[in-house]
């Protein structure tokens, strides 16, 4: 079963309550996680200078990232709320459009620690993986990174945590 998102031309493939509650599972397990490390470990991350303050602060959005993917998921499953499920969460596959040569790649966001970009495992501290946080298929998304600045468009966002 397909809906169309209200105001929007995407289309969310409708999920069992099975695989809703699996990914709900998943996701908080990771925001508590999360929230704990911002509060005690992450600290290290948050001293240098170019972390704080200005347009650019990565406790901030990781903060934000923690309250809107709660209150997301605390929707999940309603009926009309289900296209959360097209939002870019931590640990969830998501499939990437270079919007310059249209080249594809998937990539995983994960903690600092898990990060392995070889692989496609993105650190949500990196300024791709706090880019793609939250943001929904078919959304633009522009990085200003060390190599210059990337556009790329959200093609899909997968439902089964690429890391457990």
């Amino acid at each position: 079963m397909k809906y169309a998102a209200k105001g929007s031309d995407r289309v969310v493939r409708a999920r069992p309550p099975s695989e809703v509650e699996r990914i709900r599972t998943h996701v908080s397990s990771r925001l508590r996680l999360l929230e704990e490390l911002l509060n005690t470990e992450m600290e290290e991350y948050f001293s240098s200078p170019g972390s704080v303050g200005g347009q650019y602060s990565v406790r901030h959005q990781l903060r934000r990232y923690v309250e809107v993917a709660g209150q997301l998921l605390d929707r999940l499953g309603e009926e009309t709320a289900e296209s959360g499920l097209d939002v870019v969460f931590m640990d969830m596959p998501v499939t990437l459009v270079d919007e310059e040569d249209g080249s594809e790649e998937v990539y995983v966001v994960v903690g600092p620690a898990e990060s392995d970009p070889a692989r496609g495992h993105i650190s949500c501290l990196s300024p791709l993986g706090l880019a793609l946080l939250l943001r929904r298929v078919n959304e633009r998304v522009v990085i200003d990174a060390p190599g210059g600045q990337f556009s790329y468009r959200v093609a899909a966002v997968g439902t089964e945590p690429a890391v457990q």
